[in-house]
C-alpha cells in the first residue's frame, strides 16, 4: 500500500507541476481583440473636478490622510499588474503604505480596439510599468496616452478582494478619486491629472470606491492554475505523511 501511494504521489506531483506550469503561461495571454467589450475600446477616462474634502482612514494600525484631486472613471484591460508584497519590493513596508496593495496596468482606446497590445510585452515593477516591441510596424494602432499604471487605493474588503481577484486580460471598471495620499510618519504620495505625462510621476494614484470586472479572460487556465497550486500542496503534505508513516528496514 504504501508503495503505491509513493508512486501516485510521485506520478501527482509530475502532472500537477508541468500542467500548473503551462496554466501559469496561459493564463497570462491577453484575449484577442473581438473579446474586447465596447466600452473598454470606446470609453475614455473621464476626470472631473470634485469638491470632497480630504479625509482619513484607518488601515494596519496606521491613519492616512486622503486627499481627493478629481472624481475618476476607467474601463479599461488589465495588461499587467504588481502587487506590494511581491518578493523584492521593499518599499510599502519600509513606508507604512496599507492602502497601496495593487498596482493596475491598463490600457483602453485605440489601444485596445486595434489589437495592437498583441506585440507588446507588458511587465510590471515595484513603480512603473513598462512595455516593449520588436516590430514598430505591428503597434501602429497603439497610443502611449491610452495606457496607465493605477497605484490603486483599497479600504473597503469587498473592493479589495475583486481587485486582488484580477488576471490578465480582464477587463474592469474603477471608480474612485485621483488622490494624494500621507500619514503622520512623513510618507507621503501624489498623483497624476493627465494621460500625457510620462516616467517618474505619470502614474495614477486612485482611491477606489467602486471596482466592476465587466469580464475575465481565461478562467479555464485560471482555474486550472489553482488546482495544481492546490494538488501540488496536497502531493507534499502527502509525500511527508507517507515518509513517517510508511514501514522501513534498517541495513545491518
Amino acid at each position: 500500500m504504501w508503495k503505491a501511494a509513493k508512486v501516485f504521489l510521485k506520478v501527482l506531483t509530475i502532472l500537477s507541476f508541468v500542467t500548473g506550469a503551462v496554466s501559469w503561461k496561459m493564463r497570462r495571454v491577453l484575449p484577442p481583440k473581438e473579446d474586447l467589450l465596447p466600452a473598454v475600446c470606446n470609453k475614455y477616462p473621464i476626470q472631473k473636478k470634485t469638491n470632497k474634502l480630504p479625509f482619513r482612514i484607518k488601515k494596519g494600525g496606521v491613519e492616512y490622510t486622503i486627499k481627493p484631486l478629481y472624481s475618476y472613471d476607467i474601463h479599461g484591460m488589465l495588461v499587467s499588474y504588481h502587487d506590494a508584497d511581491s518578493f523584492g519590493n521593499i518599499y510599502h513596508k519600509a513606508w507604512k503604505d496599507n492602502l497601496n496593495m495593487r498596482d493596475l496596468g491598463l490600457i483602453w482606446g485605440n489601444s485596445a480596439k486595434s489589437g495592437s497590445y498583441a506585440h507588446i510585452t507588458f511587465s510590471s515593477g515595484s513603480w512603473m510599468l513598462y512595455w516593449q516591441w520588436s516590430d514598430s510596424r505591428l503597434i501602429r494602432g497603439f497610443n502611449d496616452d491610452e495606457v496607465s499604471n493605477n497605484h490603486v487605493l483599497l479600504s473597503n474588503d469587498e473592493i479589495t478582494d475583486k481587485v486582488m481577484s484580477t488576471n490578465w486580460g480582464d477587463q474592469i471598471r474603477m471608480r474612485g478619486y485621483l488622490a494624494e495620499y500621507s500619514h503622520d510618519g512623513g510618507f507621503k504620495r501624489g498623483s497624476s491629472i493627465t494621460r500625457t505625462d510620462t516616467g517618474n510621476g505619470a502614474c495614477e494614484t486612485i482611491f477606489v470606491t467602486d471596482f466592476e470586472i465587466l469580464k475575465r479572460a481565461n478562467p479555464f487556465w485560471n482555474d486550472m492554475y489553482s488546482l495544481c497550486i492546490g494538488l501540488l500542496i496536497f502531493c507534499v503534505i502527502g509525500r511527508i505523511f507517507v515518509f513517517f508513516k510508511a514501514p522501513f528496514k534498517c541495513a545491518v
